[in-house]
């Protein structure tokens, strides 16, 4: 029976090697064993036929008690976590089997050798002599003290049981004494190893922790901002903690949504939006319901899992992790992970992410706190721009465009349309007042808005927009134009089917009022549902606010520039504007040798009119004149009024005879309309004298034009009025 265990001991003793790989040392050993316990066993043999040799009996069983302490030794010195187990209990196996031969001295062998064996045991493995370890001390006392108990045992008579009157109470008590106390230096003993591999076990999971937490801050180093470093992290979680796909998702800072950041893995490409105003267990468990379901869709769901996650919540699936990233005060959003295998995890990885989730939330806390500074930083930045904007733009009429082109890396929207009141839309300068009475005299007519400005192409939705009091402009105007939010066109009733059929998954409609009155709005869209979120609409409201700020200084200082640049009376532009634009033209012609041609006009009898009806008469035929000049000459061709009843018109890139034949039909004009006092009483006798020069026709140098067109003017009023004088180089 006892060659079987030490047949036991040897094959435990090669499985170790094997396991190890080191199979050649594993082949040696039990062959160099095998034949040691063959020769045993034969000599025990013939031991116990002998039964007179006790010497030879004696030599053999100290034989195997050193076999049999070796192979003890031997496997707690290859077994790797020994030092965890009570493996020097072994020692006293062979001791017992000693002393089961041998007797008492077999047991007093056991005492010394198995001792002796232990602390070479421990020397080979650690190189030190000394005991490190308050249990290998108590080891070592309790094999002296085993050693000796066989002894004891193995010494004691074996005759019947003694009568009660024959035990000497003393020595009774004295045994009695002696098991207790071995008992309780065995509880003690115990007790102390159970705390230490507490202790340990503590000190391995802080290990693995602080592992884990290196890692994400090694990833954090290696980004700057969260797009770079949200992707990241879930990479290296995914990899070390064997993860198929991973999400994160964050709350907005009004605590109505919560959406998904970044996916990664399986989950890659899935963005979804969740609406609500929840508590945080609520919060994960709805992410955990949505992660199955999006599973399901992807045909990685198994089974009853989404019955089971709607009637268990978040710890329904065990595919799926879900930790909430929150501080004491604050809540940021919930992490995902989804195992590759439908078995779900690992023993131990949930309870590795529960202890990782700390240093998760802070890097999440500290860039989204960057984040939130970027947006701020950016929007001071933007409203810095537009304020600049007024005084670096060209012409007012590039503000709107030029506004909303800024306005866009702010908001990330897809598209998007700047409408003004038709008061405001009109900042570019025109080349009379009577073109804008035109222009007022179309809004009376019903076009309020006017679309200035616009960020690619967007369909019309307005009108598809439903409201309290209407649909489209009128009922959001009837609403008090009021912010308005859609974060998902498909699900909500405000928008018809057509605006999500149109590939526009969320909207804002802000407008630019000042004061009680709306001056234009600003629509945007995206197309993916729930991308714009309250936060957005905040900034977007900040931003129209001081768009309709920028708008009205520059309307104000539109007008401001075409009161200083026009007549007050005529509404023609004034000899300042006309001596600057003249002045281009002749650097032009010089730079360019572009032709370009001046008109100078002089009204016939003009001083009989203002003696005979006064001169309140006379302004207003002046008037009437300006506005058939201005019906029929090009819009391109800049008419002002050069002094008194003198006009001027200014024809750029028109030669000579281009010039000759519009100042011909200005004189059919004239002499083919009939001009009129306030009364309606009429103008006879009303013509003109026109003198032309042209550049190069008339002079070699464009300076000289002006001067030309004069001495033209006197000619024609000196040979008859009523005609055409040109000069001619």
């Amino acid at each position: 029976m006892w060659a079987l265990v030490r047949g036991a001991g040897l094959t435990a003793i090669g499985w170790l090697l094997w396991s190890r790989g080191e199979i050649p040392l594993g082949v040696g050993l039990l062959a160099g064993g095998v034949l040691p316990l063959v020769l045993l066993l034969m000599l025990e043999h013939r031991g116990i036929a002998e039964r007179s040799n006790r010497r030879g009996k004696l030599f053999i069983s100290v034989v195997g008690l050193l076999y049999d302490l070796a192979l003890v030794s031997m496997l707690i010195a290859l077994w790797r976590d020994g030092e965890q187990l009570p493996l020097p209990f072994l020692y006293l196996l062979p001791g017992a089997q000693a002393a089961w031969q041998l007797g008492s001295m077999g047991g007093a062998l056991s005492a010394i050798l198995s001792p002796l064996a232990f602390w070479l045991t421990h020397w080979a493995m650690t190189r030190s002599p000394l005991f490190d370890s308050p249990a290998d001390w108590g080891w070592l006392g309790g094999l002296v003290a085993g050693g000796f108990l066989l002894a004891w045992v193995a010494g004691r008579a074996p005759t019947a049981p003694p009568v009660p009157d024959q035990i000497d109470p003393s020595l009774q008590e004295k045994v009695v004494q002696v098991l207790e106390e071995m008992e309780a230096a065995h509880r003690e003993l115990r007790a102390s190893y159970r705390e230490l591999a507490h202790h340990y076990q503590r000190l391995q999971n802080a290990l693995t922790t602080a592992q884990d937490a290196l890692e994400l801050l090694t990833v954090a180093r290696q980004t700057s901002t969260p797009q770079q470093v949200y992707p990241a992290l879930l990479d290296r979680l995914r990899e070390r903690f064997h993860a198929a796909g991973a999400a994160l998702w964050l709350i907005d800072q009004q605590k109505l949504q919560i959406r998904i950041a970044q996916a990664s893995g399986t989950l890659k490409g899935w963005n979804r939006t969740l609406s609500g105003r929840g508590t945080h267990p609520a919060w994960q468990q709805q992410v955990a319901l949505e992660t199955v379901q999006h599973l399901k869709s992807q045909g990685h769901d198994s089974g009853q899992a989404l019955a089971q996650a709607h009637q268990l919540g978040a710890k329904a699936d065990p595919r799926v992790i879900t930790v909430p990233l929150r501080t004491g005060t604050q809540y940021y959003g919930v992490l995902v992970l989804v195992a590759s295998s439908d078995r779900g995890f690992e023993t131990g990885v949930e309870e590795r992410v529960q202890a990782l989730t700390p240093h998760l939330t802070a890097i999440v806390s500290l860039y989204e706190q960057l984040s939130l500074m970027e947006a701020r930083l950016q929007e001071t930045q933007l409203l810095h721009d537009l304020d600049k904007l007024l005084f670096a733009a060209t012409a007012p009429a590039e503000i709107p465009s030029r506004a909303l082109a800024m306005i866009q890396p702010v908001l990330r929207f897809e598209s998007a349309v700047l409408a003004l009141r038709a008061g405001v839309a009109s900042l570019a300068p025109t080349s009379s007042i009577g073109a804008e009475q035109e222009e007022s005299s179309e809004t009376r007519q019903g076009n309020d808005f006017q679309v200035v400005a616009h960020w690619r192409e967007m369909p019309d939705i307005l009108p598809s927009l439903h409201f309290e009091k209407g649909t489209g402009l009128q009922g959001w105007r009837a609403a008090r134009a009021r912010p308005l939010l859609i974060s998902n066109t498909r699900n909500d009733s405000r928008a018809a089917p057509e605006v999500y059929q149109a590939g526009i998954g969320s909207l804002m409609l802000v407008g630019l009022s000042a004061g009680a009155r709306l001056n234009g709005y600003v629509l945007m869209a995206h197309s993916q549902p729930g991308f714009f979120t309250p936060a957005d609409l905040e900034t977007a409201q900040v931003i129209a606010t001081h768009l309709t700020l920028l708008m009205e200084r520059a309307r104000l200082l539109h007008q401001l520039e075409r009161l200083a640049a026009t007549d007050g009376l005529t509404g023609l532009y004034n000899y300042r504007h006309f001596h600057e634009r003249y002045q281009e033209e002749v650097r032009r012609a010089r730079r360019y040798q572009t032709p370009f041609a001046v008109m100078l006009i002089d009204m016939d009898n003009f001083k009989q009119i203002n003696d005979q009806y006064g001169h309140l008469e006379g302004d207003y035929v002046l008037v009437q004149v300006a506005d058939l000049i201005r019906r029929t000459v090009r819009e391109t061709e800049l008419i002002a009024r050069y002094g008194g009843d003198e006009l001027v018109i200014l024809l750029p890139a028109t030669n000579l005879q281009g010039a000759r034949i519009a100042a011909e039909r200005l004189l059919h004009a004239i002499r083919t309309s009939q001009f009129t006092t306030t009364e309606g009483e009429p103008i006879t006798n009303l013509t003109l004298s026109i003198g032309l020069a042209a550049y190069p026709d008339s002079s070699a140098h464009p300076a000289e034009i002006l001067e030309k067109a004069d001495e033209a003017l006197e000619t024609a009023k000196k040979t008859g009025r009523n005609r055409l004088e040109f000069g001619v180089n």
